[in-house]
């Protein structure tokens, strides 16, 4: 019985460490906001990340939520202050030039809405930009990485500053 039970614990930590793994946290949206910083030609001062949930992903919205209590009324990253603003993933195509959408992990479903707009598309979802989906996929833990898909760049006629392409990993 100690034996199970130890077992079951073990087995539940590790569940709750990955899950805490793919969630973002303060340290992933200052990354985010010190990529955007490096976009060419990009915004300064306020931009708005839009949180994408939808409805069909189990918890997509807590974790909109949950995001954008993160960001609070704003948070300082690089030469930005990203304002939060939850968004349904069928509202993307309003979305104007400035707006940097987050795609929160588990919405692999919606790629191809996604892909369609014509903002920057940000993630803590390494899966997302390697789908073209997302153009930057930062990871802060255990260590940074920031990926960036090409393809997704160059479909939305974004490039970073060559300082940036030299910290980034190219997908």
């Amino acid at each position: 019985m100690r034996k199970s039970l130890a077992a079951l614990s073990i087995i539940a930590a590790s569940m709750l460490a990955t899950n805490a793994a793919e969630a973002a946290g303060e340290r992933d949206l200052q990354l985010i906001g010190r990529a955007l910083s490096f976009v060419e030609g990009g915004a300064t001062g306020n931009v708005t990340l839009a949180i994408v949930y939808a409805d069909d992903v189990a918890g997509s919205q807590a974790e909109a939520e949950g995001i954008s209590a993160i960001v609070g009324s704003g948070l300082n990253a690089g030469q930005v202050t990203l304002q939060p603003q939850l968004v349904s993933v069928s509202e993307i195509g309003g979305l104007g030039a400035g707006t940097a959408i987050f795609v929160p992990a588990g919405m692999s479903a919606h790629y191809s809405e996604i892909s369609s707009s014509s903002a920057i598309t940000v993630s803590t979802d390494r899966a997302c930009a390697e789908a073209g989906a997302c153009v930057v996929a930062v990871q802060s833990d255990p260590s940074v990485e920031i990926f960036v898909s090409r393809s997704a760049a160059d479909a939305r006629s974004v490039s970073f500053a060559s300082a940036f392409r030299m910290m980034i990993n190219e997908l």
